[in-house]
């Protein structure tokens, strides 16, 4: 659960004497900028032999080094092949007379119109289902993953679908001269695809 946060003090302005608004130029300012309350629950399911989050075992302070290189060949010898199912639903909540950014900005446009534009957003909660399957086709060196979610019209109407995509690759491992504990490093890619709504990146990480 997150709470709702609410932003007031947007500056000075000036507030005009015939409709007793604030103003700052061409643009009459919000009340208030709202973050609204969201509520998440999710489950996951995997697949085959290896654990579900396996527990990260924390060295302890004074421990011999054998002891840890135990710790760290123990995680090692966890199985790979798993089919990781996941699913969750966000609800985020309702804003009393909300405008979007969108519209606020729009003010100065002529143009436009500022009919109905009060209370046009975030009306109502809103649901966000999610869905998402994750695996190691080449096993240790790799992962897929596939998703999607549905993002609401927080303005009405129908919302659109969300397509993701990721692929992670091991790489190399490197104790950097012995200076530091063995590390894997990984090269891994993003997409986010849905209609008027394409992102990808790409991030070099580590390898579990």
């Amino acid at each position: 659960y997150r709470f709702a946060v609410q932003g007031t003090g947007l500056g000075a302005a000036a507030r005009s004497p015939t409709s007793g608004l604030d103003r700052q130029g061409d643009f009459v300012l919000p009340e208030q900028v709202v973050l609204p309350w969201e509520i998440e629950a999710g489950v996951a399911i995997e697949l085959g032999p290896r654990p579900l989050n396996p527990s990260f075992l924390e060295p302890k302070d004074g421990e011999p080094a054998i002891a840890r290189s135990t710790r760290r060949a123990r995680v090692r010898s966890w199985p790979r092949p798993r089919i990781t199912l996941l699913s969750s639903l966000l609800v985020t909540g309702p804003v009393a007379r909300g405008v979007r950014v969108e519209q606020f900005l729009a003010q100065a446009d002529p143009s436009a119109s500022s009919r109905d534009v009060v209370g046009s957003s975030g009306a109502s909660m809103n649901f966000s289902p999610r869905f998402g399957v994750e695996t190691e086709p080449v096993e240790d060196w790799l992962a897929v993953r596939a998703g999607s979610y549905y993002e609401p019209s927080r303005s009405g109407g129908v919302g659109r679908q969300h397509f993701t995509f990721g692929s992670e690759l091991r790489l190399f491992s490197t104790t950097y001269f012995d200076l530091v504990e063995e590390t894997t490093y990984s090269a891994e890619i993003s997409l986010d695809l849905a209609p008027r709504y394409e992102s990808a990146s790409a991030t070099i990480g580590v390898w579990y």
